[in-house]
């Protein structure tokens, strides 16, 4: 599946050195060595690589670099993927939403050109497989002070699970998980599950080398 839109390039530079406006406080700006910066980048769970004109990749970060892998097992995303490049990296340059994998275990991801010093570079993002990684999930758990089997059950609600699945997974009546997840909304202050899913939804995509979800 390829959505695209017609954009008109544009050229970008951003100064981090420029000096502030005099309303805003003067703020120092540290150093940023290319070492540390990699290694944070890395620490994203979104997926962000940059691409040439002829749309060969720059830097990709551990995301990006697990979403390009899972292309070569995937004949169907490479073809869609390898497209959407030559379309994004025409002289009428288009951004891109496509969408890599089965319907079961989809990821999508965005292609945005752009001109910098004359020159045509690609943007890709890629989303997640998983409504929530491992680490965001621990730490909400760890905000919220869960249980461990209150962190377990939501976890497998994060999955897609029901109570009558969890219940089953986890060797419990289901009225057992159902008082967990009454505790759990209480805890969340959150009045259903889908509140608490959509929280889980927004937080902060944490890479994972030990893969992005926990399965059941």
């Amino acid at each position: 599946m390829l959505a695209s839109s017609p954009i008109t390039p544009w050229s970008h530079s951003f100064d981090v050195a420029a000096a502030p406006s005099s309303s805003e406080p003067e703020r120092e700006i540290a150093p940023l060595p290319w070492s540390a910066l990699r290694i944070a980048l890395d620490l994203l769970g979104t997926g962000f690589a940059l691409l040439d004109a002829q749309t060969r990749v720059a830097y990709a970060n551990a995301a990006a670099r697990a979403a390009l892998a899972s292309l070569d097992t995937d004949g169907a995303s490479e073809l869609r993927w390898r497209r959407a490049l030559r379309e994004a990296a025409t002289a009428t340059p288009r951004r891109a939403l496509l969408q890599l994998g089965a319907e079961d275990s989809a990821r999508h991801a965005a292609l945005i050109p752009f001109d910098a010093d004359g020159t045509r570079w690609l943007v890709a993002l890629f989303g997640d497989a998983c409504l929530c990684g491992p680490l965001e999930l621990q730490m909400y758990a760890a905000l919220q002070q869960l249980s461990y089997a209150e962190s377990q059950v939501l976890s497998l609600l994060s999955l897609g699970h029901r109570a009558e699945a969890i219940a089953r997974h986890n060797g419990v009546a289901v009225s057992t998980v159902r008082t967990q997840l009454a505790s759990l909304r209480a805890k969340a202050s959150r009045a259903g599950v889908h509140e608490m899913l959509d929280v889980l939804a927004r937080l902060p995509r944490i890479w994972c080398t030990h893969g992005r979800a926990l399965r059941g």
